[in-house]
């Protein structure tokens, strides 16, 4: 099992914000990297044309993963022959069709050009496989950090491409390719960082309380912003610095209560155990108190990572192991990272961790979990 090499802390932790940002820049700057996922016609493009035309500071790289489509504004392409374009806004532009580690390592050439990479995926590509490239590959893990994800739902037809539980089967082969594109959907909502509701012009508050309730039961943990036409504040999505291990001491401990209240009622409302394990990705949250012995739970998140890791695609949390710092705990599949760091918030030790993924077993993480903590 690799573990990922230290993300380089450019600024102080989150909890210092305010005093001046800590430069040690020894080694040569890793350059952060957005990835846009979302479904498609969920408004990636839409929302990648308003980044590049908003005056943010950043001169951005985008490698573009489409299929056959530039997506790019025609009024921002400069027209060229090879791959890597400037774009006339200043930005360059690489539409590789080929793997993510070839475009990277052509743009590696060009990094005096660029301080900033966004990758828009194709509507049907699993945000997995490109998180593992941030960590397994040497030279992009040297150059490049992976800063977050940013996910974009059409709110008009979420609920559709996420509902392929409850609907009866057609013939065959179609149904097949239908069910493969809908998992992709909420695939995506499940690795996001970051969620844009785009579209949310087009719906009435009843069907947007259903999408955010819906979104919410998949990744109980991430930000959500409601947009029309992909314009936002792009502090949201750019430098949000999300696999960065001190950011994950900032989950709202509210909203794992919120998460913890809401699995309880589930709990009551459902007699039969088994519906609870169907493959719907959901986020299940552990908010306990005690000490947790540190070797015994390392044991454990790596057998259960190693077994389930296709099935659990993010693992995050902080633990109390006895030490004056909390451990933190941050894992796409079965990729793990564990650190002491930062501070307990208002010295609150209770241990959270959440796990994000299909067919979690409640009981079942529940009871290794308890078997960890020292009695």
């Amino acid at each position: 099992m690799q573990k990922p090499n230290d993300l380089e802390q450019t600024t102080s932790s989150s909890e210092s914000a305010t005093q001046q940002p800590i430069v040690t820049q020894a080694k040569p700057k890793k350059l952060p990297v957005t990835v846009l996922t979302g479904f498609l016609g969920a408004g990636k493009s839409t929302l990648l044309n308003y980044i590049l035309s908003q005056n943010h500071g950043y001169r951005i790289a985008i490698i573009e993963n489409e299929f056959g489509e530039v997506s790019i504004d025609d009024a921002l392409i400069v027209t060229s022959k090879e791959e890597v374009v400037e774009l006339s806004n200043g930005c360059l532009c690489c539409t590789l069709r080929g793997d993510l580690i070839g475009a990277l390592t052509k743009l590696s050439q060009k990094k005096d050009k660029f301080d900033y990479i966004c990758i828009e995926t194709t509507g049907l590509a699993l945000p997995g496989p490109i998180v593992q490239t941030f960590y397994l590959d040497e030279q992009v893990r040297n150059e490049y950090y992976l800063d977050g994800i940013v996910t974009v739902v059409d709110s008009k037809h979420i609920i559709q491409h996420l509902h392929h539980h409850h609907h009866e089967k057609k013939h065959g082969e179609e149904e097949e390719e239908e069910e493969e594109e809908e998992n992709e959907a909420e695939d995506q909502v499940a690795f996001a960082d970051r969620i844009i509701v785009n579209k949310v012009d087009l719906i009435d508050e009843d069907t947007k309380k259903k999408v955010l309730k819906k979104i919410r039961k998949i990744n109980g943990l991430s930000p959500i912003c409601e947009t029309s036409h992909s314009k936002i504040d792009l502090s949201f999505i750019l430098n949000i610095r999300a696999f960065d291990i001190d950011r994950v001491l900032n989950m709202d401990p509210n909203l794992l209560k919120e998460m913890d209240e809401h699995q309880h009622e589930e709990e009551h409302d459902h007699h039969h155990k088994h519906d609870h394990h169907d493959a719907e990705v959901t986020s299940y949250a552990i908010v306990k108190p005690g000490v947790v012995d540190k070797e015994k739970f390392e044991d454990w998140l790596l057998d259960l990572l190693t077994e389930r890791g296709l099935d659990i695609y993010r693992t995050k949390g902080f633990l109390n192991v006895g030490e004056a710092k909390p451990l933190v705990v941050q894992a796409v599949h079965s990729l793990l990272d564990m650190r002491f760091f930062g501070e307990w918030k208002n010295n609150d030790t209770t241990n959270k961790l959440v796990f994000i993924g299909k067919y979690l077993d409640h009981e079942e993480l529940n009871e290794g979990f308890n078997a960890c903590l020292k009695q």
